[in-house]
């Protein structure tokens, strides 16, 4: 039998949580994942991600088993899987927040975190039953409704601060309307809609928390993997639901139709493999242009190598391969620099360091043969900003393309 399309929505829904929360754990525990100044602590993407794997894991077994008739769930899987996503909304807050703010807006991160403790108490007090308590969902519910409103009444309306509150308001509003919903449905069937719109609201909360503060290395890749997983999951439950499941209906008897039915559902995986990499490329798109608001690295490759070209003296190869680099870095406008060091001994490759600020600020040690050595420092960088993987890939290209140049000038002034 078919299952049906709720229990579908379910079953992949926490299924790619898991599989997204998992993927960015690994990501943020690796030891150049994260800043030195944050390498101490636990940062909120890794907070988001421990949160989010153990809501969606409690739930695909809490799901799981009353979707499926295979009994209750224990009453402490319930109140741990709740109260971890009561948290979620909490580091959405301390996100958005966390940079040096004055006067009331101190407040906001200790509401969020203490309505979401207030939420997770009476989730534990209601641990003896099998389903949430209502009290900590309508905890949630009117305070995050309220908290929207506290970060509206922020008078500031342009800037990059502005769209960080949009984006904060917009999530919690959703994850509001979405926690209306929840206790009313663990123990009766529910429909796809709420499903989908309700349960699963953990995956675009991720997001949101990687939008406001990407402070790990890899969070460009992560985003990538993470929107692709998403829409190939998508697009394969339509395909089931479109195609395979009429097909099914139609053709699910004996020999030659079933036969005929397995062809379509290979052909249906086959169709989905060759989605891969068209909606791989529209991630990519999404994540460089949209979310990060970044120029075409590759692009920047080909301008480098004609500015460079054009360039007369070393100083002015220097300078155009920052301001192209400086253009390429986004709307953030992070001011890039260049000067030459006859202290610095030069790399036997580019490297790229931390500068004196820690985390504020790196620096590029240009692989000329002989010195003075390049150095182009970008910094200091606006808070929840940091340089992803493939600002370091694009400015380990630029000290390649830039070295060979200089040497290029160097040996021919010699000459």
């Amino acid at each position: 039998m078919t299952p049906p399309l709720t229990t579908l929505i379910h079953l992949t829904g926490f299924a790619t949580g898991i599989v997204l929360y998992t993927m960015l754990l690994v990501m943020t525990s690796r030891p150049s994942a994260l800043p030195r100044a944050r390498a101490g602590g636990i940062s909120l993407p890794t907070a988001a991600a421990g949160l989010g794997l153990v809501w969606n894991a409690g739930a695909l077994v809490l799901y799981g088993l009353r979707d499926f008739g295979l009994g209750q769930p224990a009453g402490w899987l319930v109140a741990a899987s709740f109260a971890a996503l009561g948290f979620l909304p909490a580091v959405v807050v301390h996100s958005t927040q966390e940079a040096a703010v004055v006067g009331w807006r101190r407040v906001i991160v200790p509401v969020a975190y203490t309505l979401s403790a207030s939420a997770a108490l009476f989730f534990a007090r209601g641990a003896t039953v099998a389903r949430p308590s209502e009290t900590a969902l309508l905890v949630l519910t009117g305070g995050y409704l309220l908290l929207v409103s506290l970060v509206a009444l922020d008078g500031r309306r342009e800037g990059e601060g502005w769209r960080r509150r949009v984006v904060t308001m917009v999530a919690l509003a959703a994850f509001a309307a979405a926690a209306f919903h929840l206790g009313h449905d663990v123990g009766a069937p529910d429909s796809w809609l709420v499903a989908l719109l309700g349960h699963h609201g953990s995956i675009p909360l991720g997001l949101v928390i990687l939008y406001l503060d990407y402070r790990f290395a890899f969070a460009d890749l992560f985003l990538r993997r993470a929107l692709t997983l998403v829409f190939l999951v998508a697009t394969a439950l339509l395909l089931h639901v479109g195609v395979a499941t009429p097909l099914m209906a139609n053709l699910g008897g004996a020999g030659a139709e079933s036969l005929l039915a397995t062809a379509g559902h290979i052909g249906l995986w086959v169709l989905t493999a060759l989605c891969y990499p068209p909606l791989h490329r529209l991630s990519s798109v999404i994540v460089d242009r949209v979310v990060l608001r970044r120029g075409d690295y590759r692009q920047l490759v080909d301008d480098l190598r004609f500015v460079t070209s054009q360039a007369a003296t070393e100083d002015e190869a220097l300078a155009g391969a920052c301001g192209l680099v400086e253009d390429a870095l986004g709307a953030d406008r992070i001011p890039v620099r260049g000067r030459f060091d006859a202290q610095v001994r030069p790399p036997a490759h580019p490297q790229v360091v931390l500068g004196p600020d820690g985390a504020h600020a790196v620096r590029l040690l240009v692989p000329t043969t002989e010195g003075p050595t390049a150095i182009v420092e970008v910094g200091p960088l606006p808070p929840g900003r940091r340089l992803l993987s493939d600002d370091v890939a694009l400015l380990d290209r630029v000290g390649t393309m830039l070295a060979r140049r200089l040497d290029a000038q160097r040996v021919a002034r010699e000459r």
